[in-house]
């Protein structure tokens, strides 16, 4: 695997040498010192540029960057402007991966955070670029109230999908609704305990900070399709739930509304065990 040194120059000499490339700058996991340094970061890279047309229109280009194993070209999807931005992601032969865009500078400029300059040939990019900041934050009881009703509300969906066998729908309210909550919350839990500290995108980090055996009952809140697994998950994911967003609050001195989370389980487990073909009560 060529090092960090050589991809670097070669990004560098790229964005010099090019007079279509007015600037480049480096973001993500190379920048974040956060980041576990390990062989498998990425190099993600903006080439700021006047127009897209001329590199889209040579697919050769980018051989410049080594031997590419496998690659996407994500802006090529219904979704994409690639007359703004367009990129190559690589996987080279020798492991190293490069995220490249190229874009104007009316889309990929970049904030005042998160990115080293690597060229600024006009002086657009705005000064030294500062760590993206995931460090977490003490809620308000306003937001502490509104994650625990997010949890509990969304259960009584968990168990309408779990009766009704819809297990797709099941597995994405759990996804995309309860688990972010029990995250957020969890968040909050280090917050209190530990400070102000990085837990990382999507808590990636957060094993740092969270007590062994309460990092262990949050991966099991992760599940399989079948039933039995699914139901088990779920019950990880109250008890955790509800164990952690007691302790913050008593933490931050907010008040409980017990009487949410007494219902919300009451129905989440009279549905999940109503036999076939009664009323719901």
């Amino acid at each position: 695997m060529r090092p960090e040194s050589e991809i670097l120059s070669l990004l560098v000499s790229t964005a010099e040498n090019d007079p279509r490339i007015r600037a480049a700058y480096l973001e993500g996991s190379r920048v974040d010192p956060g980041a576990k340094k390990d062989l498998l970061r990425d190099y993600d890279v903006e080439f700021i540029v006047r127009e897209t047309a001329s590199f889209r229109s040579d697919r050769e280009w980018i051989k410049r960057f080594g031997d590419i194993l496998f690659m996407q070209y994500p802006e090529d999807g219904p979704e994409g402007d690639p007359e703004r931005c367009y990129g190559w992601l690589m996987v080279f032969t020798d492991g190293n991966r490069i995220d490249l865009h190229v874009c104007t500078a009316e889309v990929g400029m970049p904030g005042r955070d998160g990115f080293i300059a690597l060229c600024d040939k006009d002086g657009i990019l705005p000064g030294k670029g500062r760590l993206p900041d995931h460090s977490v934050q003490p809620p308000d009881e306003e937001q502490y109230r509104s994650v625990c009703n997010e949890f509990w509300w969304c259960l009584g969906n968990v168990a309408k999908g779990i009766r009704r066998g819809e297990t797709p729908y099941v597995l994405e309210m759990l996804g995309q609704c309860v688990r972010p909550a029990l995250l957020r919350m969890l968040e909050w839990y280090v917050q209190f305990h530990c400070g102000s500290v990085n837990t990382g995108k999507f808590g990636k980090h957060i094993a740092r900070y969270l007590p062994e055996d309460l990092y262990n009952r949050y991966l099991s809140t992760y599940c399989f399709s079948d039933g039995a697994s699914l139901l088990s998950s779920v019950d990880a994911m109250t008890d955790l739930f509800s164990e952690v967003s007691d302790d913050v609050a008593a933490g931050f001195r907010f008040a409980r509304n017990e009487s949410e989370r007494a219902g919300s389980l009451s129905y989440y487990r009279r549905v999940v065990s109503l036999p076939d073909g009664e009323g719901i009560f």
